[in-house]
């Protein structure tokens, strides 16, 4: 039967909570790589380590860590870990790491993470292994049961949606966590920042639901899952022994019972649901929080925000201000100068990967990310500098890996942290102005964090992790190269030391807490000068005036105290506690010597994992689906069916990524009917294609660009009523730029969307086709509030004898068929609540948002011209789905304006829009 509107999108929301659900799975950006990396591999029976050239001591470390976790360790979950690829990826600066299903694969990317307090100190690449690999033995454990009967149905998909439905993401996380605090000698469960934020909340009875700690919030402040995870496992084994979530993973992964088998099962162990399991946990954490006595304090009133607003790294200036990094969740982040109770905003910032900058004499400086235009996985971590006095702004570096830059007393140098693609860290001084560079190198393995300058510019002190995970301050003189210990190595974290003249303060872990430090660089002398919960953050010093953030439910707050200088403070040297454990088994872990060989990358292009549905609206298709690891091979191949056509269409279609421009190709086949001059036409098409295009990206500072020209060539067969065969060529750009918007935000403040295609026939076939879609984001009144105006046009050559695609579509009368079509639209969207509510585990609404919208079409067909007017209001909701699938779903009210034509339409619909 012919698919009303409300019929249409009920098929449209059931298909893509299925296929978001049962498909869900996470990889790499197709074709991101480099090409011409000399990629290696170390093939063994528990992993095979795919590298690049430069990474072979690295990937010795990673097989040898995977084979003595896959021997000793995760025995806990009674499964054998299948054999997983790994790629370890030189080329990101965003450090990171993620096990996927379909295809099989892990990646470990070998940037260290600069922020100390974040994943301590442990060294990177074992941290990563850990942590993943634990991934690795419960998705392996976890196919099972009818996950398994799905898997062998319907491939890899499956398996990773099955799995992801089954066990929640708090789950699997925070057991990673605990693996990874019980495997080495820090990880976050020992960093008392991992969990800073429950102890806000906890400090201010402001504890969420279990609804709510599960699925976020868009308006508040919600710790995430790994947080979330880490305190339910660990109340678990402690409360209610060490077999508890082993038996809970095996029960949810086969689905026992169905309905709710991960809180089926807990129930049946603990007598407790999920729900009531999180309330216990809950309520035991917030009377065991540590509550150190209120300390004495002044906190900086620097601004009136009533959302969850930062306030980062306060640095005195010379008149009494502040300039600190301010970030909500409506403002996207800027540099702020605090002087007399006023706020000046000096300039915003560009999307970076760390917080913290540098000011001295006038100047600020920090690091902003870019992306190499064409290969997504290589990006660029680069220096920023702006004068307040000139108020000019210039970009130092170029395609650099830099973190944490510092100016000198002068503002005239500054000293960094750089990366190699070989894992190696070193301090670089760079001028300021010309960015004329010198190298200063520590020991091999080392990672330098955080560079100050010596009051006399001539040495830079920073905070040290050795190749065990111990930490430092060093101090390295910048003539000699040769360096001094300030604070000793042990197994401590110390994070943003600020020079001030002869004294220097850092924050480290003391007793569960992170607290400040002063230490008197003359005689080394070192004091605690302040304790506060749930810890004392970014310290800088101005005189006896000690300026230090702490964290509230609503942000981190900025805060002094006057302290005592120049005193001979504890009666010995003595710097922060060592956290309790001492040792890791990976400390005495044996390395075996396996052999390397070159990874055969083309022999392994293709790599069948997935056969089943995916939804792609108005399609529902059923295909097999083959990726490489490396995510530079493509091919699928099955049946579409439209069903707004009611149309079967088989496909097969191959895609290359590892050249720089991507290569497609396909063939398809479809019935057609139309009316063509007067007469209903039946034919069959069978259409082959070849296309080029690149996908750029063109990002820099608070701008997100992309740039996509392509051009393809068709080949199409018809036979029916139409017997004959012709070629087609297609060419076109598109390109969208918007500014980065904060998390409230519903679309950029300022944003440009371009797409122009052009279709032409090229034998003698009469057929042209030209379709051209614009669109413009702008503010509205508030500050989440956006109008959208859109302009499209479609123009099909007078008299041809084939017709590409039908009309454009408007809101109120669907598809309107034309060979000339000229479209305007004008949506309004803001928010109108944030519920952060859900029922019973199948839905949580974190948002809900209207569009009023007014569209207009000017249509030609036949030399008859007429025009096209609807309205209506739409309601948005962005939801998630039974705890797995973040969605947003729309319901429509149109109406038709045109006299003969008046009528109300109602539908369900999937929003898609031009604009994150």
């Amino acid at each position: 039967m012919p698919s009303t509107p409300f019929h249409r999108y009920r098929i449209a929301f059931i298909g893509a909570f299925l296929m978001g659900v049962l498909c869900s799975s996470w990889s790499q950006t197709f074709g991101g790589f480099p090409a011409g990396l000399q990629w290696q591999q170390i093939n063994t029976d528990t992993c095979r380590i795919i590298f690049p050239k430069a990474l072979a001591s690295q990937a010795q470390r990673v097989a040898n860590t995977f084979h003595y976790l896959h021997q000793t360790q995760n025995k806990d979950l009674e499964g054998n870990a299948f054999k997983i690829d790994v790629v370890l990826n030189n080329q990101s600066t965003i450090s990171n790491g993620f096990v996927a299903i379909a295809p099989w694969n892990s990646q470990l990317i070998t940037t260290p993470l600069h922020d100390n307090f974040e994943l301590g100190a442990t060294p990177w690449l074992d941290l990563l292994a850990v942590h993943e690999y634990r991934h690795v033995a419960q998705l392996s454990t976890a196919r099972r049961g009818l996950t398994k009967l799905l898997y062998y149905l319907f491939g890899q998909e499956t398996w990773a949606g099955a799995a992801n439905l089954a066990l929640p993401d708090w789950y699997t996380e925070g057991d990673a966590v605990w693996i990874e605090t019980a495997l080495t000698r820090q990880g976050r469960g020992r960093i008392p920042s991992f969990l800073k934020g429950y102890q806000a909340l906890a400090a201010e009875h402001s504890l969420y639901s279990y609804s709510k700690s599960r699925n976020g919030s868009i308006k508040d402040f919600v710790p995430n899952h790994y947080r979330l995870g880490y305190l339910m496992i660990k109340h678990g084994l402690e409360n209610y022994g060490p077999n508890l979530w082993t038996e809970v993973l095996h029960d949810a992964a086969s689905y026992k019972g169905i309905f709710y088998p991960f809180s089926r099962s807990l129930k049946q162990r603990t007598g407790l649901t999920t729900r009531g399991f999180y309330d216990q946990m809950i309520l035991k954490f917030s009377e065991q929080s540590i509550q150190l006595e209120k300390p004495l304090y002044y906190e900086i009133k620097v601004g009136s925000a009533k959302t969850f607003t930062d306030y980062l790294h306060p640095q005195p200036d010379r008149e009494d201000g502040l300039i600190y990094y301010r970030r909500s969740f409506e403002q996207t982040g800027s540099f702020v100068r605090f002087h007399r109770g006023r706020e000046t905003k000096l300039i915003s910032r560009g999307r970076s990967i760390e917080t913290t900058f540098s000011f001295r004499a006038d100047r600020i400086t920090w690091t902003e990310l870019s992306q190499h235009p064409r290969w997504r996985e290589r990006d660029y971590h680069n220096i920023m500098v702006y004068d307040m006095r000139r108020q000019s702004k210039w970009k130092l570096t170029s395609k650099g890996r830099y973190f944490s830059p510092a100016l000198s007393s002068t503002g005239e140098q500054i000293a960094a942290v750089y990366f190699d693609e070989s894992g190696q860290s070193s301090i670089r001084v760079l001028h300021a102005e010309s960015g004329q560079e010198s190298v200063l190198s520590g020991r091999r393995g080392w990672v330098f964090t955080y560079p100050q300058w010596t009051k006399d510019d001539q040495a830079v002190i920073s905070a040290v992790r050795d190749e065990v995970g111990n930490m430092g301050l060093i101090r390295m003189d910048l003539n000699t190269a040769v360096y001094d210990t300030v604070l000793a190595f042990s197994n401590q974290l110390i994070n943003n030391p600020y020079v001030n003249a002869d004294n220097l303060v850092f924050s480290a872990v003391d007793d569960g807490v992170e607290s400040v430090y002063l230490l008197d660089l003359q005689t080394g002398r070192i004091q605690q000068v302040m304790s506060d919960a749930p810890g004392a953050y970014q310290p800088s010093l101005e005189g006896d005036t000690l300026f230090y953030v702490g964290f509230t439910s609503m942000g981190h707050r900025i805060r002094s105290k006057k302290i005592e200088l120049n005193t001979s403070g504890r009666s010995q040297f003595e710097g922060p506690k060592q956290l309790a454990y001492l040792s890791s088994p990976l400390d005495e872990l044996k390395m075996r010597e396996y052999p390397i060989e070159k990874y055969p990358a083309l022999q392994r292009a293709i790599n069948f994992h997935t056969w089943g549905f995916d939804f792609d609206d108005p399609e529902v298709i059923f295909r097999i689906l083959s990726n490489n690891v490396l995510n530079n091979v493509e091919l699928q191949a099955g049946v579409r069916y439209n069903y707004d056509t009611e149309t079967y269409i088989p496909f097969a279609n191959l895609s290359l990524g590892m050249f720089y421009p991507q290569f497609s190709f396909g063939v398809s086949g479809l019935k057609r009917t139309a009316v063509i001059q007067e007469e209903v036409r039946n034919w069959r098409e069978t259409n082959f294609f070849g296309q080029i295009s690149t996908d750029l990206e063109l990002s820099s500072g608070i701008y997100r660009r992309e740039l996509t020209p392509f051009a393809g060539i068709s080949q199409t067969q018809l036979s029916g009523d139409f017997d004959q065969d012709f070629s087609a060529v297609t060419a076109g750009i598109s390109f969208v730029q918007q500014r980065i918007k904060a998390r409230k935000n519903l679309f950029t403040k300022n944003g440009q969307f371009l797409e122009v295609a052009y279709r032409n026939a090229i034998n003698d076939l009469n057929a042209a086709q030209l379709q051209v879609r614009t669109a413009l984001a702008l503010p509205g009144i508030g500050v989440n509030h956006n109008l959208i105006l859109q302009a499209d046009h479609k123009r099909d050559q007078a008299d041809a004898d084939y017709e590409f695609t039908s009309g454009l579509s408007q809101r109120g009368y669907g598809v309107i068929p034309a060979t000339r079509v000229w479209r305007l639209s004008a949506d309004y969207h803001l928010p109108l609540i944030y519920p952060d509510w859900g029922f019973a585990g199948l839905v949580y609404l974190y948002r809900i948002r209207g569009d009023l919208f007014f569209d207009y079409s000017s249509t030609e067909l036949d030399n008859t011209r007429s025009n096209f007017y609807s309205a209506g209001v739409e309601l948005i909701f962005d939801v998630n789905l039974v705890n797995s699938t973040s969605t947003t779903v729309g319901l429509r009210i149109s109406r038709r304006l045109n006299k003969g034509l008046e009528g109300t339409d109602f539908e369900v619909f999937l929003p898609i829009y031009r604009f994150d």
